[in-house]
């Protein structure tokens, strides 16, 4: 992806996908992840937070980030 500073505009280079057929529903999620990211007009971020791409197609998409917690440390001999 190209980002162009004076319109705020994205251009995407064209996407490669999988050569050889897999099942059909993984190929059709494929197809949408490829049509969504050749569509993508506009990245905003949001407060560190939200990710809103906007597509030429006027969809938007928002992407929320998932923190999930660090586990707790192990503070014991684990090879005895």
């Amino acid at each position: 992806m190209e980002h162009n500073p004076t319109n705020n505009e994205w251009k995407v280079s064209p996407v490669i996908s999988t050569m050889i057929g897999g099942p059909p529903e993984a190929m059709n999620k494929e197809s949408i992840i490829n049509k969504l990211i050749s569509d993508i007009q506009r990245l905003v971020v949001q407060g560190e937070q939200q990710l809103v791409i906007q597509t030429n197609n006027g969809q938007q998409i928002q992407l929320e980030r998932f923190a999930v917690a660090a586990p707790s440390p192990v503070t014991q001999n684990i090879f005895s």
